[in-house]
């Protein structure tokens, strides 16, 4: 993992709650720390890549998603969403 990516998991998690608990809740299901750093560092800078191209900011909904289970790889199909009513999918 970078460096660049350990620094954003952990602005993530010191600065939101939602990125916390999602972190927590993928360790506590046996996630290895690192991969649930990488998860949330990859799900920020999808949703913020996506917001970058004009839809939605899902970065609350992303962050749930992944704290009940769900991955990037699921979040995210083919790297990032095309479609803005994707916040409503579960």
């Amino acid at each position: 993992m970078t460096t660049e990516i350990r620094e954003l998991a952990a602005t993530l998690k010191r600065e939101s709650a939602l990125a916390r608990a999602a972190y927590s809740a993928m360790v506590k299901r046996g996630v290895p720390p690192t991969q649930a750093d990488f998860e949330l560092a990859v799900a920020a800078a999808f949703c913020r890549r996506e917001v970058g191209q004009g839809l939605p900011d899902r970065s609350e909904f992303v962050f749930a998603a992944l704290g009940e289970g769900r991955t990037t790889d699921e979040l995210f199909p083919g790297g990032l969403s095309n479609e803005p009513d994707d916040m409503t999918r579960n």
